[in-house]
């Protein structure tokens, strides 16, 4: 793969996109955790409105992996994100929910009751983390997908956003270059809303869409209901 050819492809969105989260790499990552916690903190309401852009736009640990996913492609070409069958995909996609709680019980538990230092949690962290950029190589965003328990949290902030994107299926080709775009392995094509919980609002699909109108950005003029928010998580888990 040639990179420069790929950066030229790239919509001005997603090259600001791609600016910021170079940008925002080193700082982030010299703060260390608490202090990303704490960007993360004051980042929670906007995410309120636009969902989890801390994912797709700020998180030097998604950086990472997009980094280690481009130097992937470049190793394996085409091959490069098909490591994973899609079958795979959807079994593995709820993991990271799995860690989200593994990850609380086993804090509280070593910190509350064996008194243990947070370092080690920090470090197990880590180790999560590098695991997930190594597989990167293969598959694109693989600590993104299926192991971060951070993103678990914060892709539920898509089931109440007021910012969403919308396909209008009488003007879409079906030519799932929105399915191909996505970095989390959604099937845009397939829904009219795009509120799935493993969104992480990088608007990459509507930058790649050829047709114009077919996918669009639209704001909601309040938070979603509690009542609205049980009916998107019953289609959600219908689809799965």
């Amino acid at each position: 793969m040639d990179l420069k050819k790929w950066f030229n492809k790239l919509s001005k969105n997603q090259k600001s996109r791609l600016y910021i989260q170079l940008g925002a790499l080193i700082p982030l990552l010299a703060l260390g955790m608490f202090g990303r916690m704490v960007v993360l903190i004051l980042l929670f309401p906007f995410m309120l409105l636009l969902g989890p852009v801390w994912c797709g736009w700020i998180c030097p640990m998604g950086t990472l992996h997009r980094i280690s996913g481009l130097i992937g492609k470049k190793i394996f070409g085409n091959k490069h994100n098909n490591f994973i069958s899609t079958k795979t995909h959807e079994k593995l996609k709820y993991v990271k929910y799995l860690m989200l709680f593994a990850m609380i019980g086993f804090a509280g538990y070593y910190m509350l009751v064996l008194n243990g230092s947070v370092d080690f949690l920090i470090t197990l962290f880590m180790i999560t983390v590098a695991i997930g950029v190594i597989l990167s190589l293969f598959n694109e965003r693989v600590y993104c997908r299926y192991l971060c328990p951070a993103g678990a949290m914060l892709g539920l902030t898509n089931l109440i956003k007021s910012r969403t994107i919308k396909r209008d299926a009488n003007v879409c080709v079906n030519c799932s270059k929105c399915d191909k775009s996505c970095p989390m392995g959604i099937k845009v094509s397939k829904t009219a809303e795009i509120r799935n919980v493993h969104c992480i609002s990088c608007n990459a699909c509507v930058d790649s869409c050829p047709k114009d109108n077919a996918m669009i950005i639209t704001w909601n003029k309040s938070i979603k209901s509690i009542k609205s928010m049980k009916k998107l998580i019953k289609n959600e888990v219908s689809k799965n």
